[in-house]
């Protein structure tokens, strides 16, 4: 949040500019470009960082007639009481103040005085310290209980422990960052005590172990330090979520062979990486594999084979996903694999499967991602029939056995790719007995291929349109919802009752009894 305010530059390298009448007139006359609307937002955005100074007449002016903002940004580097007062008649979603060279108690207060159900996001980089009745003056007074207040964000040259105990009263999220200073163990002592429920602070370098320490002394608090130490969040445990923690990026194949080089190790021939055990052991010790707790991704795809010790070393951590770019899955790796305790399993499209390997995933708990798939056979179709979590794959064609055995899956199923599927095999899918099912067609549907998608009176069918189905190469998608699901459904992709495919039209000609089927395939 306060990077804006570093990047303006000093007064003495660019000219001054007031903010006047002028201005002000050629922006409500919708002829200037620092008013401007963006895609995603209902309200336009007026950026007004470059000004730095503006007129009383010109500021009065601009906020009795600009009308609702989304975000509103001024550089004037004073604030005196009146032009503070007039700010506080802007209705923004977001009011930054990113070159303040100070902020006396006065203005600090009126920019702490809004009504509540009307504050802004504010955003103040300040040049000089805060006074403490400066302090309380911008955290204002608390919400009433049915209310909340709105989140603060102040860059300063160094916090008080005065001031940081006035600060850490504010009931929201707070954003702190320290430009100058180290924080002290006193100071953030304190602001561990902050009465909303997260607390980001940003410092110039590494903060010290001590400091640690005081930040970690509320058992009701959470902690995370990011960015080598220079990015902290202090958040109420019953807030926390994995989005605080910090994600490394992929071990990707020059890290990895810069890594191999240092160390010594022979690179294999080409790119074609091989993970084995005291590589694995190396690589967990010295931090490049992601330290593995249920929040972390385990990307191993940069690996063409993991050894089974490997694999059998790593089936002893937890983590929430694993990504895989094994070229070939044997029978005894893919049952080493089966018993990895992770909530999503994902294989790279070049993937190729062995015999038996897809069988050998039974019982597994978490979700299963297969990539391309060369071949499904019915009896591999049966087994991932049985698990539990999502089973998502690409399979060129479908035959009515293994349709049959897919639509015992009880959870959520996703099909892609599909080159060659009759009426048949998808009237026997589109039983599905979980509450949604993905099909995705690189051909076009005829009618008797559509009336079978429709088939299912107990599941809703919606069509997907445009990049949606696109991006993954299918000229035609739907996604087939239990009547539960479909509310759900529709809250979550914006679908409207045009989206879903028409059963009515689609039927006029005989339909496709699905009991009447005989599955021939083996």
């Amino acid at each position: 949040m306060f990077e804006r305010g570093r990047d303006c530059c000093p007064a003495p390298l660019r000219k001054a500019m007031e903010l006047d009448l002028q201005t002000v007139d050629a922006i409500l006359s919708g002829e200037s470009t620092y008013l401007t609307l963006h895609q995603h937002s209902n309200l336009p955005w007026l950026d007004l960082s470059d000004f730095r100074s503006c007129t009383d007449t010109a500021l009065d002016r601009l906020v009795s007639d600009i009308g609702p903002l989304e975000y509103f940004w001024l550089g004037i580097e004073d604030l005196p009481l009146g032009h503070a007062l007039k700010l506080r008649r802007l209705k923004t979603g977001l009011l930054a103040l990113p070159n303040l060279i100070g902020l006396d108690d006065d203005a600090a207060y009126a920019l702490g005085g809004w009504e509540f159900g009307g504050k802004p996001i504010r955003t103040l980089h300040i040049g000089s310290p805060l006074s403490v009745k400066a302090a309380r003056g911008i955290v204002g007074k608390a919400p009433p209980k049915d209310m909340c207040d709105s989140p603060l964000h102040l860059s300063l040259p160094s916090l008080s422990p005065m001031v940081a105990d006035c600060l850490r009263q504010h009931t929201h999220e707070l954003s702190v960052g320290i430009r100058d200073d180290e924080l002290t163990p006193e100071v953030a002592e304190i602001l561990a005590k902050h009465d909303g429920y997260e607390l980001q602070i940003w410092l110039p370098r590494r903060i010290s172990e001590a400091a640690q320490l005081a930040l970690s002394g509320n058992p009701s608090k959470r902690v995370s330090i990011q960015k080598d130490g220079t990015l902290i969040y202090v958040v109420d445990c019953s807030w926390w979520s994995s989005s605080y923690e910090e994600q490394k990026p992929p071990l990707d194949i020059n890290q990895l062979g810069r890594y191999l080089d240092g160390h010594g190790i022979p690179r294999p021939d080409g790119e074609r990486f091989v993970l084995d055990i005291f590589l694995a052991r190396r690589l967990m010790d010295d931090g490049l594999l992601p330290t593995l707790d249920r929040a972390a991704q385990l990307d191993l795809s940069v690996f063409s084979d993991i050894t089974p010790e490997a694999l059998d070393y790593l089936k002893g951590f937890e983590c929430g996903s694993v990504r895989l770019g094994i070229r070939l899955l044997d029978a005894h790796s893919a049952k080493l694999l089966s018993g990895w305790s992770t909530r999503y399993m994902s294989f790279h499209d070049g993937t190729e499967f062995a015999p038996f390997a897809l069988n050998e995933f039974r019982g597994f708990a978490g979700n299963l991602y297969l990539g391309r798939i060369a071949g499904l056979d019915q009896k591999s179709a049966e087994v991932l029939a049985t698990l539990g979590g999502e089973v998502s794959f690409s399979v060129s064609s479908l035959g009515i056995g293994v349709a049959d055995a897919l639509s015992k899956h009880r959870g959520r199923l996703s099909v892609e790719g599909l080159e060659l599927a009759d009426a048949a095999a998808l009237t026997k899918l589109v039983c599905h007995r979980g509450d949604r099912l993905t099909v995705m067609l690189d051909f076009e549907p005829d009618q008797a291929c559509l009336r079978a998608i429709t088939s299912n009176p107990d599941k809703r069918v919606f069509r997907f349109k445009g990049e949606v189905y696109e991006s993954l190469n299918s000229r035609w998608a739907a996604m087939i919802c239990s009547l539960e699901a479909c509310d759900d459904f529709v809250r979550s992709y914006g679908m409207t009752e045009a989206d879903i495919v028409s059963v009515d039209t689609l039927m006029e000609g005989p339909g496709t009894d699905v009991s009447s089927i005989t599955i021939t395939e083996n």
